[in-house]
């Protein structure tokens, strides 16, 4: 493969770090300003991370970890929590809180994760920097939101 991967999923949200955009469109654009200006466009492929992060809270620097979700388990955990889901337009990913039961006492949770905005804004890029492609990050998580963006929008070419 002719294309420069450059991994950002540990920049932002991740299991480790504290509770962040799963990805952030606005650090995206900032971080290819940066990246193109020293590798050709051709060679940049963008990942949309098919992936869920739940944060219990608060957040302890070396002690919390995030859970991870597939992103129909992150709905459901919202829909069974009867709580809104929020949507931050900065970072153009949706997130919501919740709380649980925890030996007796509530315990917050904050989650993030992807949806078809996130994915179109995403994808978009590739198009906006004439970049090299797309590439799914935990594609064997279904996840119909992103299929109906993609195959409204791209002709969908396999490399085996």
């Amino acid at each position: 493969m002719n294309g420069v991967i450059a991994s950002l999923n540990f920049y932002w949200g991740n299991s480790f770090g504290p509770p962040a955009p799963v990805t952030s469109i606005y650090n995206m654009k900032d971080f290819l300003d940066y990246i193109l200006a020293q590798v050709p466009n051709s060679k940049i492929d963008i990942a949309v991370p098919i992936i869920a992060y739940d944060w219990e809270l608060p957040y302890v620097i070396g002690v919390t970890r995030a859970e991870s979700l597939s992103i129909v388990s992150a709905i459901n955990i919202a829909q069974q929590n009867g709580v809104d889901i929020q949507f931050d337009e900065l970072s153009m990913t949706p997130y919501f809180e919740y709380s649980v039961e925890k030996f007796g006492v509530q315990v917050k949770h904050i989650v993030w994760f992807i949806d078809a905005r996130s994915i179109d804004s995403l994808i978009k890029l590739v198009d906006e920097n004439e970049l090299h492609g797309t590439a799914m990050w935990s594609i064997m998580q279904y996840y119909a939101q992103m299929w109906l963006v993609i195959n409204s929008q791209y002709e969908i070419e396999t490399i085996l």
